[in-house]
C-alpha cells in the first residue's frame, strides 16, 4: 500500500512539474509579446520551412502541445488516442518511457 501511494505521489509530482514547465513557457511567451510586440510579429512573419516541409513556429508548437496533452492523458490513465507524432516528418531520435509494465512511473 505504501509503495503504491508513493508511486502515485511521484507520478503526480512529475505531472505537476510538466504542467508547471508548460505554464512557465506560456508566461514567458506572453511576456515577450507584451514587452516587444514588433519583434514577435516579425519573427512569426519570417518563420521559414525546414527541409522536413513544415514551418518552424506555430505549427511545430501546436504539434508539441498536442503531444504534451497526449502524455498528460497517458499519465492520467485515460485513453490517450493518437499522439500527433505522425504529423512530424522527421526520424524519431528520442523515446519516452512513462510507465513500465507494472504501471510504475
Amino acid at each position: 500500500e505504501f509503495h503504491s501511494l508513493l508511486a502515485d505521489l511521484r507520478a503526480e509530482v512529475s505531472a505537476l512539474r510538466l504542467e508547471l514547465a508548460a505554464t512557465k513557457g506560456r508566461v514567458l511567451a506572453l511576456e515577450e509579446q507584451i514587452s516587444n510586440p514588433q519583434a514577435t510579429s516579425a519573427a512569426a512573419a519570417t518563420s521559414a520551412p525546414t527541409p522536413a516541409g513544415y514551418s518552424v513556429g506555430s505549427e511545430r508548437e501546436a504539434i508539441a502541445r498536442d503531444i504534451g496533452r497526449w502524455i498528460r492523458r497517458c499519465l492520467d490513465g485515460r485513453s490517450p488516442g493518437p499522439s500527433g507524432r505522425d504529423r512530424i516528418r522527421l526520424a524519431s531520435k528520442w523515446y519516452l518511457c512513462i510507465r513500465d509494465i507494472n504501471r510504475r512511473v
